[in-house]
């Protein structure tokens, strides 16, 4: 596929930015089974309240997460559908460029054999 529109272009950059950080692309792994209340996920990721919800905004202003009230809480959702697609897709990706690393093309393989994706 090829994009010729700018103003495409500069979204799908958005998206990959928003993704291009470890503990955002965590908290999405996190959100990848259902959702998630914020404090589960600062317990799952390891960090402060406060970096979460940075990173929980810079999630939100992309479209990839929504977030509703529930009680005290704040739950967050997965709301782009390809968020799982991009991370399958890249961890295969990974998987074959890591033919020389065989400890983590090993580690790489069991996430996608956890995650539903079959790989030879």
């Amino acid at each position: 596929m090829r994009i010729q529109d700018d103003q495409v272009l500069r979204e799908i950059s958005q998206i990959l930015k928003a993704m291009g950080d470890p503990t955002r692309l965590r908290l999405l792994q996190e959100m990848l089974d259902g959702e998630r209340r914020a404090g589960d996920l600062v317990a799952a990721v390891g960090t402060s309240q406060a970096n979460i919800s940075k990173h929980l905004t810079r999630l939100r202003g992309a479209g990839l997460v929504e977030a509703r009230r529930e009680g005290a809480n704040v739950v967050y959702r997965i709301a782009a559908p390809f968020v799982r697609e991009v991370c399958g897709t890249l961890c295969r990706g990974l998987e074959e460029r890591l033919s020389d690393d065989g400890d983590l093309r090993r580690r790489v393989k069991r996430i996608l054999r956890a995650s539903g994706e079959v790989t030879s």
